[in-house]
């Protein structure tokens, strides 16, 4: 379980535990698993960025996230938490290559969502 919030439903009055679909680690292996092109037998509680309010406002953070992202400028930003002494390239790949899986799977919900 990937979830931030798995038990959200609860308080719809639901009993079981699910992926809520729109979190940023839910968004994140949604990509991932887009990516590599696996069928995903998850289930989850919003798979269209569309439960709510929470949701959408979701949706527009990743947006805000992926137009800001400048490759010239990664490493850099992967280093705000701590330095990064060795295998920098390999760190600057991976927050690439994970950018531009997010904004695959997000290309697909931004018209319908936010229009």
């Amino acid at each position: 379980m990937s979830c931030s919030h798995p038990d959200q439903g609860r308080m719809d009055g639901e009993t079981e535990t699910l992926h809520c679909g729109y979190c940023l680690p839910c968004v994140i292996r949604r990509a991932s698993i887009l990516k590599a092109e696996i069928e995903d037998g998850s289930r989850y509680r919003d798979r269209d960025f569309t439960s709510g309010p929470t949701a959408k406002t979701n949706l527009k953070s990743y947006n805000i996230g992926i137009s800001k992202h400048n490759k010239k400028y990664v490493f850099l930003k992967i280093q705000n938490s701590g330095p990064i002494e060795t295998n920098i390239e390999q760190f600057i790949g991976v927050y690439n290559r994970g950018m531009e899986e997010l904004s695959s799977l997000l290309e697909e919900y931004n018209e319908e969502v936010l229009s």
